[in-house]
């Protein structure tokens, strides 16, 4: 077992660090959303078939945060001549879905005792990690909005609607705790340094060693 002062030492270097690189610094938020969107552009093919997808920017609106996005879904089967038709909009805030997760990530790999080309490594894993699911998160959104009734882009059965709702839900929420964490139990935890305890005994100055 680490001693109290080393596992309080540890335990402050985390709570910094993530609080440090949580924090909305100025600029961060754009830089979240330019960011994001390049990666859903490269990621998501903007036109599909009749499915367009188009990952746009909210900072310049009023009310929005500088992070804040949306993810349009469109069927050109249904727009009219002047190219106006229903639309399915997915709030999607930059922030909470790059910075948080890349920021507890590394205030754990800071706080665990390992080597630092070990940490380097288990921040490579976990970043391709996020961003994998990240991935797959944005691309099974994307999927169950299109299957919204206005779009009919796909379907969906009746008696799965609701466990791809809670599925939907629950695979944007782990992108922020789960796959860090996993990531870092994975990568780092098996390699932390153990505290070493030499067990022995210690013997009186004065006695003497009969040895044969």
């Amino acid at each position: 077992m680490y001693p109290r002062k080393t596992i309080a030492w540890l335990a402050l270097r985390f709570v910094v660090v993530l609080g440090l690189l949580s924090f909305g610094w100025p600029g961060v938020g754009n830089a979240m959303a330019d960011y994001f969107r390049w990666f859903g552009r490269q990621v998501i093919p903007a036109k599909d078939g009749l499915r367009v997808v188009l990952f746009e920017k909210l900072g310049h609106v009023r009310g929005q945060k500088p992070d804040d996005l949306r993810i349009s879904v469109v069927n050109l089967s249904l727009l009219d001549a002047n190219g106006y038709g229903p639309v399915r909009d997915i709030p999607w805030p930059a922030r909470a879905f790059i910075q948080r997760p890349l920021a507890l990530l590394i205030a754990l790999l800071v706080a665990t005792p390992v080597s630092w080309r070990k940490r380097a490594l288990a921040l490579v894993i976990g970043s391709v990690a996020i961003h994998a699911f990240l991935w797959g998160a944005i691309s099974f959104v994307i999927w169950k909005e299109s299957a919204a009734p206005i779009l009919s882009l796909a379907t969906i059965p009746s008696y799965l609607q609701e466990p791809v709702e809670a599925l939907s839900a629950a695979l944007i929420a782990q992108v922020s705790i789960a796959v860090p964490v996993l990531s870092w139990l994975i990568g780092a935890v098996p390699f932390a340094h153990r505290p070493v305890v030499e067990l022995g005994y210690a013997m009186p100055k004065d006695t003497k060693c009969l040895c044969p």
